[in-house]
């Protein structure tokens, strides 16, 4: 969690927090006890948003640009770049 910025550690600990309170909602449900279900709702609708933070926190992988690949293969398997070498 130290690689996270200030806000990311809020927002892990926040998604926690609501897991942790619907966890227990849905334990009451199935003992029998009345869950307000708005409230449920409201607590699940946090939770997936904070889900959905999080998943903007995590690290984009670079797009490979197909020129990137051609020259990489051309310069592995030794033949000419892009643009050197091709009949016009």
């Amino acid at each position: 969690m130290d690689l996270l910025s200030t806000s990311g550690q809020q927002i892990v600990r926040r998604l926690a927090m609501l897991s942790v309170e619907l966890e227990s909602m849905e334990a009451g449900k199935a003992a029998g006890e009345q869950v307000d279900t708005l409230a449920y709702v409201a607590v699940l609708n946090a939770e997936r948003r904070a889900r959905s933070e999080m998943e903007r926190l995590k690290p984009k992988p670079a797009k490979a640009s197909s020129d990137a690949l051609h020259d990489h293969l051309a310069r592995r398997y030794g033949q000419a770049p892009r643009g050197q070498g091709e009949a016009a």
